[in-house]
């Protein structure tokens, strides 16, 4: 029976379309007919899909501005008939509204959107998978998480069953699977969800996606008690958080770190993250209760129980309006305590009885839901053997019509076979180009990347031809120069009182010195003789010596010995971003971090320097950045830049250096051992 009545809404909510979206609907397929005003209609969805996007950047951090966009969108779908447009928009709207804390508005456009998205043209399943991942978001917030975790559950069924394809609506429907079972205090099912949303972040590198999932790690870890552990993701999560703009996220880190800081014993520390996180997005009520909470609660350890009550008071207000059943327990309780402290007895007595009439009402509500849910069971059961018996009785029908039948089925067959094999061969054929395509592309691309590494190679050679000739050849001279001139003195008893011999010897040495430096810079003996690590450490501990920037080298991980060829290209990248910092960057500090973790080489190099417009650089004729850009493709790495004026400049390296991993200490003792026998 409840699905008939579900049913007969969804068509009475479709026959409520407006009169113009349906005359608009007309005139779209009347004008197939005409090419321009196909054309028109094609900018149409084009210029609405604009406006959709619009409006997505501002439904978190401004809900009001994301309105006029929405509006217009929904607006001109309306007037062309285009079905996706309206159930985008009408969603959109859902999702604000419930951003914005009008959880009542945000239900009713959500409910309008359903039977658009049913009856969407091209998008059905994606539209019905996002729609339940938009349905759940009012409830989520208010602490209905049981209806909330229904309709998750509907956009993943849909997903999975029907090869849905929206890796961004996965990781979202994962993260919040895994915040609201951290909410209710499971942490092995939000652990389960948040490590099934991290490889697909990881593997695509959703940064925008990275802050949230962070933030609900931090809070698992939280939960188990693992503190120091929590505030250091959280504070990593933070940083991403400010830089993506997503102020939903960065309420919540702010909340976290307050809470952690509340166990931490760190009350005062902790009221200036609840004021940060009160400040940023006042419309959430539903976090508001517990920031409320938090901040009342620091105000207890400090012994500031009047305050805490008023706290206390503002977040009941707001569970009695529309927050969570569990957080007004949570209330009552506390009130009852801080008004015992205070020797309020009343107040603390009446709160005290409310508190237990609560409790035992959420008692007996929870053993009635279990019992009613066993009859929609039973009830669902009885109802599907009705089911089946009706389906066979309407088999039975069906195959006498079908006896009728038989040879228009037969010509349909053939036909669709027809259109089959068609529809085959022309998707093979486009498929052998493509591949085609694809294989002279890699081709062209190894072809350029060997003559990269040729080139490469041959400048190594000739700064290794360069380095041989200074040590071997001008610096022998320099040495025989400086022997003589300091024999000089036993002949000539007065040369030594002579000033400018001293700067004579002086200047010798400084250049000396200066030949050896740049020696070294061209073929570092360090790098042949103890690796990647110790020649790059030694080579930020001269510039630190030599310039005054402070350079923080950090390693983590057992970093192997590579390939020769690969950790001297690897130190050419490293010597040379650290010398556009010397140059262009004026920083007073910087940061090297070596990282070795699965396989994979991370290199971060980051200063506080007056950064630059990537524009500018785009534009350069010089080699710069392209030319590290074309030796880290030739090492199959991966690049990350990210700058701003001002405000400093950091450059993320990625390298799978399994194929260039050298041999190991124990099996060159082998070779070395098998070589003096």
């Amino acid at each position: 029976m409840s699905r008939l009545i579900k049913l007969l809404i969804i068509l009475s909510q479709l026959w409520a379309v407006p009169i113009n979206a349906q005359e608009a609907s007309i005139k779209t397929s009347t004008a197939k007919e005409n090419k321009s005003v196909t054309t028109d209609i094609h900018v149409d969805t084009a210029w609405i899909a604009r406006q959709l996007r619009l409006s997505m950047r501002y439904q978190d951090s401004h809900p009001d501005s994301a309105l006029p966009y929405l509006k217009k969108a929904l607006s001109k779908s309306v007037e062309i008939g285009y079905v996706d447009g309206i159930a985008a928009a009408l969603m959109g709207f859902g999702v604000t509204q419930a951003n914005g804390g009008k959880f009542e508005e945000s239900k009713a456009y959500l409910e309008k959107a359903y039977p658009y998205c049913v009856h969407s043209y091209f998008n059905k399943d994606r539209h019905l998978a996002r729609w339940n991942n938009a349905a759940a978001l009012p409830y989520a917030m208010q602490g209905h998480y049981d209806t909330a975790i229904n309709y998750y559950f509907e956009a993943l069924k849909i997903i999975d069953n029907r090869d849905v394809i929206d890796t961004n609506l996965l990781i979202s429907i994962y993260n919040n699977l895994g915040g609201i079972f951290l909410e209710t205090k499971q942490y092995e099912q939000a652990l389960f969800y948040l490590e099934k949303a991290q490889p697909i972040v990881e593997q695509k590198k959703y940064r925008r996606h990275l802050a949230m999932l962070l933030t609900n790690i931090a809070a698992n870890y939280c939960g188990l008690g693992k503190r120091d552990t929590a505030e250091y993701i959280a504070n990593q999560a933070l940083k991403l958080s400010l830089q993506s703009g997503k102020k939903l996220t960065t309420q919540q880190i702010y909340y976290l770190i307050g809470k952690i800081n509340v166990e931490n014993s760190l009350p005062r520390e902790a009221l200036v993250y609840f004021k940060k996180a009160h400040d940023i997005f006042p419309h959430n009520t539903a976090k508001l209760t517990d920031i409320y909470q938090g901040i009342a609660t620091a105000n207890m350890d400090l012994g500031h129980i009047d305050n805490a009550i008023f706290y206390y008071q503002k977040a009941l207000k707001l569970t009695l309006e529309h927050g969570k059943v569990h957080d007004r327990l949570y209330a009552y309780h506390n009130l009852a305590e801080a008004n015992r402290l205070k020797k309020h007895f009343e107040p603390a007595f009446l709160y005290e009885r409310r508190y237990s009439a609560l409790k035992d009402s959420l008692l007996n509500t929870e053993s009635q839901a279990s019992i009613n849910k066993l009859e929609v069971m039973y009830r669902s059961s009885q109802k599907d053997k009705e089911i089946i018996a009706q389906k066979l009785n309407l088999s039975l029908k069906e195959n006498q019509v079908q006896r009728q039948q038989l040879w228009i089925a037969g010509i349909s067959i053939g036909v669709l076979i027809a259109i089959f094999v068609s529809v085959w061969l022309y998707r093979s054929n486009r498929q052998k180009q493509r591949h085609q395509l694809e294989r002279m592309r890699v081709l062209q691309q190894e072809q350029e990347i060997g003559n990269l590494k040729s080139m490469i190679k041959g400048e190594e050679n000739e700064r290794s031809r360069l380095a041989r000739d200074l040590h071997d050849g001008i610096m022998v001279m320099l040495s025989a120069i400086k022997m003589k001139l300091r024999a000089l003195p036993a002949r000539c008893e007065s040369l030594p009182a002579i000033p400018d011999y001293h700067e004579i010897m002086q200047e010798l040495d400084n250049t000396s010195r200066e030949l050896r430096r740049t020696a070294h810079n061209l073929m570092p003996d360090m790098l042949l003789e103890g690796g990647l690590v110790e020649a790059v450490f030694y080579f930020c501990s001269n510039i630190q010596q030599n310039t005054g920037i402070k350079i923080d080298f950090q390693q983590y991980g057992t970093i192997p010995r590579l390939q020769t060829e690969f950790e001297l290209s690897l130190y050419r990248i490293i010597q040379e971003l650290l010398q556009n910092i010397l140059k262009h960057a004026k920083a007073e500090k910087a940061i090297v971090q070596l990282s070795y973790r699965d396989d994979l080489l991370y290199i971060t190099i980051e200063d506080n320097g007056v950064g630059f417009n990537t524009e500018d650089v785009s534009t350069s004729k010089g080699m710069g950045l392209k030319s590290l850009r074309t030796r880290i493709r030739a090492l199959n790495g991966l690049m990350d830049l990210q700058t701003t004026p001002k405000k400093g400049t950091t450059v993320y390296l990625e390298f799978d250096i399994r194929s260039v991993i050298g041999i190991r200490q124990s099996q060159r003792e082998t070779i070395m051992n098998s070589d003096r026998v």
